[in-house]
């Protein structure tokens, strides 16, 4: 059965590389291209590494069983996994010193999640030394030869990125005594890997990402694949020959021959990632509107709508391809929404219809207690009143400093109040009538929000920070 491959090792005629969440290792002299699951229900287990001898595997495993959200090591070896560092979320390993020790990429002790530093890590007792090479995003250590890849993210993150913060190699001869910057492509350069005396890397400096090398110099530019669909990614090497992933494939090439192969694999798996299942409505829900009726929710991009105490939940609008915001029960007991896909408004119901009006990115919609109209802001800074009944839409009010996201209706559906950005931190509140007439009910030196009316519409209440207390200097 085919499957979706990713992170290969290779040591040998062992692969070791990630599929369904779980790490399995395949002999590649097997006849059948069956592989064995190594892994099973402790997380997410990815960027598997084989020892020299090939009798342990280490990898990284995410959102462990516990429901302890890490990113931390673990060495397979005589069948339980076996924890071995605990420096936190992002941590992954970079190959194996010797049969005991292996490198870890991490940003423990560090101040941000992109700066992640190398160390040494024994896999049998756990204990740790912090290598001195600073910032480095992979290293390859050979005798006295150590590679550092500093600034990169994987390549698809990145796509075509040219800029100033693309990534880096630099080579020590020495053993780490002194580095010089070594390859400058006009291009992401990651993943390198020393074999036969040359240096191997994956670049998308020509359009797609591919396999290339230089000589220790940096010199003698070769390219050795030629893929133009998708991009190469996460290479390893065992020194004789390189595995990387293409799409959902692994593929081997060997330098001395000059050749690339596909690993054909036969996945004995029963594909849990396309198995239905059931999702936690509160993980994701965005968005709930309610009325004396009903309750309408989005969630996942889908429109929902059920009785607060019994019945089904029915799903509105398309089922699938595409996406909902901001729910808004009408008193018909239809829903008004907005269709992400295009920005059009979109009444669901028996008989649903879409608003053929352009109001930019929609970013608030608040229906009034009549249920006759909508007021609208979007991104171009404008507050819009749309009228259901006729298809018409006027323009309120335009602001020149930021989005207007705060309004509230008259319990009479004429007026209504909404905060208005008056300049940096600067609101006032207004109020709107739907003739179109508009008045400013605050100053505008202060910063006033969250409008709403009393039930019976005698007050307006709003937040406000405005209170400014002067305080003598020392002096």
């Amino acid at each position: 059965m085919l499957g979706y491959y990713m992170f290969p090792d290779v040591r040998g005629n062992l692969l070791a590389f990630t599929s369904d969440d779980d790490i399995w290792l395949l002999n590649l002299e097997r006849k059948d291209n069956r592989p064995i699951r190594l892994t099973s229900g402790l997380g997410v287990s990815i960027r598997p590494k084989i020892s020299p001898d090939g009798k342990k595997i280490a990898f990284t495993a995410l959102w462990l069983k516990s429901g302890k959200s890490s990113s931390d090591v673990f060495v397979l070896g005589d069948g339980e996994a076996k924890r071995v560092t605990y420096f936190g979320r992002n941590s992954r390993v970079a190959g194996w010193l010797s049969e005991n020790e292996i490198l870890v990429i991490t940003d423990f002790h560090t101040p941000f999640t992109q700066w992640t530093e190398a160390y040494k890590v024994n896999v049998n007792d756990g204990s740790f030394e912090k290598l001195p090479y600073g910032i480095v995003s992979n290293i390859v250590m050979s005798n006295d030869i150590i590679i550092l890849a500093r600034g990169y993210q994987d390549l698809p993150f990145w796509k075509g990125y040219k800029g100033g913060t693309k990534g880096e190699l630099w080579i020590s001869y020495d053993g780490g005594k002194s580095f010089n910057k070594f390859v400058s492509l006009n291009g992401i350069v990651s993943w390198p890997m020393i074999v036969k005396g040359r240096v191997y890397f994956l670049s998308d400096h020509e359009g797609v990402a591919n396999l290339y090398s230089v000589d220790l110099d940096g010199k003698d530019l070769k390219k050795h694949t030629n893929f133009t669909e998708y991009y190469c990614r996460n290479a390893s090497s065992d020194g004789e020959k390189i595995v990387f992933q293409n799409a959902g494939d692994i593929y081997i090439y060997y330098p001395e021959k000059e050749s690339l192969e596909k690993v054909e694999i036969d996945l004995p798996t029963d594909r849990k990632k396309r198995q239905p299942k059931f999702v936690s409505v509160t993980e994701y829900l965005t968005e709930v509107s309610t009325n004396n009726n009903y309750v309408g929710i989005i969630s996942r991009g889908k429109v929902f709508l059920m009785k607060p105490w019994d019945g089904p939940s029915v799903q509105l609008g398309e089922k699938q391809g595409v996406k909902y915001r901001q729910i808004q029960i009408l008193p018909s007991n239809e829903v008004l929404v907005v269709n992400s896909n295009d920005d059009k408004l979109v009444i669901l119901g028996k008989d649903s219809k879409k608003i053929d009006i352009d109001f930019g990115r929609i970013e608030r919609i608040n229906v009034s207690p009549d249920g006759k109209k909508v007021l609208i802001s979007n991104n171009r800074q404008e507050l819009w009143l749309y009228e259901i009944e006729n298809n018409s839409a006027k323009l309120i009010d335009k602001s020149e400093y930021n989005i207007i996201f705060e309004m509230d209706w008259h319990p009479d559906s004429e007026w209504f109040a909404y905060s208005f950005p008056e300049g940096h931190q600067v609101r006032s509140i207004k109020l709107g009538h739907i003739s179109g007439k508009t008045i400013r009910i605050t100053t505008p030196y202060g910063y006033d929000f969250s409008p709403s009316f009393d039930p019976d519409g005698r007050y307006l209440y709003f937040l406000s920070a405005r209170h400014l207390e002067a305080t003598d200097d020392k002096a």
